[in-house]
């Protein structure tokens, strides 16, 4: 992720995200999301990554660099 941009991709396909576009930022247990504008989350999953210490600390220098909300509901559950 570049400061102006958030870049995902997996096996099939590839995009690229304005930071202008993110409007609030929560963390789960299992996950990470990205709430676009447009109703559009991003969802990082903890399981499937090595590195989710280093996501959550660049997520959280966005959050400031953006000022943008951020959330941490570690005891969220679906119903």
């Amino acid at each position: 992720m570049a400061d102006d941009f958030i870049h995902t991709r997996d096996a099939g396909s590839e995009s690229k995200v304005s930071t202008s576009e993110v409007m609030e930022l929560v963390e789960i247990s299992s996950m990470f999301l990205i709430k676009i504008k447009g109703g559009q989350s991003l969802i990082i999953p903890k399981e499937d990554t090595n590195h989710t210490e280093s996501i959550k600390l660049r997520l959280l220098e966005m959050y400031k660099l953006l000022n943008i909300p951020y959330s941490e509901e570690l005891n969220w559950e679906w119903k």
